[in-house]
């Protein structure tokens, strides 16, 4: 961020600032103005129902949940015999749970049944996140891996 204003403010007369507080501006002005109360807001930007991009969010998001359902469960399956691992297990069945909450949410909004969709994908991609940050990298596993290694080679013997 202090890069961005650095070269922007160098490299031109426009302030950082200046962008920023027009954005604001032009966001509040063209959007909020015309929010009204009670009103569905989504739904409408890819057209009606039988229109080119609907048809074509189907194959995309039913490949993605599957692919993205398929990875997390071979790694569970991949990951339970080890140990050190078994954390990684766990962020999985995150990932699981958080795809299939978003998965059915957007099921049931194109079924016509859209009141608990927002709210579905909000808790959908927190925990996505939380398992996303959960399984982190290797590295954790990987010291895990060498100081049993390591214990072992000293004979140290260690109580579960």
């Amino acid at each position: 961020m202090g890069t961005m204003r650095y070269e922007v403010s160098y490299r031109t007369s426009i302030r950082y600032d200046d962008i920023v507080r027009g954005s604001q501006e032009m966001f509040a002005r063209d959007i909020l103005e015309n929010l009204v109360a009670g009103i569905t807001v989504g739904g409408s930007a890819l057209g009606s129902g039988g229109s080119f991009p609907r048809m074509m969010s189907l194959p995309f998001n039913i490949t993605g949940s599957l692919l993205l359902l398929g990875g997390s469960a071979w790694s569970i399956i991949k990951f339970l015999p080890k140990k050190e691992f078994r954390y990684r297990v766990w962020a999985n069945v995150l990932i699981i749970i958080g795809t299939l909450i978003i998965a059915g949410a957007g099921s049931m909004a194109r079924a016509g049944t859209t009141a608990g969709l927002y709210p579905a994908e909000m808790v959908a991609s927190a925990i996505l996140l939380w398992g996303f940050l959960m399984a982190g990298t290797l590295q954790k596993g990987a010291e895990a891996v060498k100081t049993r290694r390591a214990d072992e080679k000293a004979g140290v013997e260690k109580v579960d």
